[in-house]
């Protein structure tokens, strides 16, 4: 706990740094590298893809790589602030932040749908939730209402023809509709779904990500009630391309991109061969997540995420660029407009909004 609470100090230590010192690498020359650039990344299972990078020293045409941890109600603020030359991010934040200047341009898709509905079986009285239609009336725990957390439960539920009311802790629970309390993050719905928030003591559903999610099903008295990726899946099964929920994009400096595209292709080779090697190498990566990084947004078992990487982890964890994955983020997107125009910045990306200059060669191999 005090390794933890050690990380958490020099997290906030880090970012009043940066907010102090700000470099930008626009001032450079067009032709002119600069001596680095920053990833930043939220903590949880977006640290988790750039694990094997984060640890080691990296450098991509004499450039250094330094990665920075941050966490997901941050980024945003970081992504405003224009700090990062990378980070990973929510998808509709990688959209707001383009139509707000163009600043900043979508590289590639990190991380797919994540996200699962788990029910504690202690309030259910025997009889568990097998239909979207047998929320009507209860209350799920969610988190991030205008992010994709918030957005893609929303998404679902009214495509499925159910009416969503959005409440905090004093309002009076909507008998015909799904009723949803938004939280910080994912920990606090996990703390809620185990009894342990005292304005919640008996929540029965709540939103939760992977891998927190698995490890909550591996207990007795909690069962993935709905698989979201599936959902969304059954939702538009009619569209003729990969219906996976484009969660996590990497977004890139647009300066950086048009000066130095080469560059750019091969940072993100770079990221590529480290999403890949979570993939392919899950206790190896569980154990630099766990026990190297010490994430605080993990669930602290390497046999926990190593489980999650052998199944529905193989299918969030892969890498495609921003071209070879534009017609899925563009559904996504379309439909997130559809709904609220807000939740992507006002309107759906031009094409300027997509990198195109990702090569195909084979990524970069990881480090280690």
């Amino acid at each position: 706990m005090k390794k933890r609470i050690s990380i958490l100090i020099a997290i906030m230590m880090l970012l009043v740094s940066m907010f102090m010192f700000n470099a930008c690498i626009d001032n450079l020359p067009p032709d002119q590298l600069p001596s680095s650039v920053t990833i930043y990344v939220p903590d949880g299972p977006p640290l988790l893809a750039l694990a094997n990078i984060y640890t080691e020293s990296s450098k991509v045409q004499g450039v250094d790589i330094e990665v920075y941890r941050t966490t997901g109600p941050l980024i945003g603020g970081h992504l405003i602030a224009g700090r990062p030359d990378f980070a990973l991010v929510p998808m509709n934040l990688a959209a707001t932040r383009f139509n707000t200047d163009g600043e900043y341009i979508l590289a590639g898709v990190a991380l797919w749908g994540l996200l699962h509905i788990i029910e504690n079986t202690n309030h259910s009285d025997g009889n568990y939730a097998t239909s979207l239609n047998d929320l009507v009336g209860q209350t799920i725990i969610a988190y991030q209402r205008n992010m994709s957390p918030g957005i893609v439960l929303e998404t679902i539920l009214r495509e499925n023809g159910l009416t969503v009311n959005w409440m905090t802790a004093a309002d009076d629970v909507n008998p015909n509709a799904v009723n949803i309390i938004a939280l910080a993050d994912n920990a606090a719905a996990n703390t809620a779904i185990m009894g342990n928030n005292a304005a919640w003591p008996d929540a029965r559903f709540a939103l939760l990500a992977e891998p927190v999610a698995s490890m909550r099903e591996s207990e007795n008295n909690f069962r993935r009630a709905f698989d979201l990726q599936d959902e969304w899946a059954a939702a538009f099964e009619d569209e003729d391309f990969d219906a996976r929920i484009p969660q996590v994009g990497v977004v890139v400096r647009s300066s950086l991109a048009n000066y130095h595209p080469a560059f750019v292709n091969e940072v993100l080779s770079l990221i590529e061969g480290s999403i890949s090697f979570v993939r392919e190498n899950p206790n190896q990566a569980a154990d630099l997540i766990i026990n190297q990084l010490e994430s605080v947004y993990m669930p602290n078992s390497v046999a926990v995420v190593t489980n999650f990487l052998n199944t529905t982890g193989q299918y969030v964890y892969e890498f495609m660029s921003a071209g070879e994955a534009k017609a899925a983020i563009l559904h996504f997107l379309n439909i997130l407009y559809a709904i609220n125009p807000a939740f992507i910045g006002g309107s759906v990306p031009s094409s300027d909004f997509f990198f195109a200059q990702m090569s195909a060669r084979p990524p970069i191999p990881p480090s280690c």
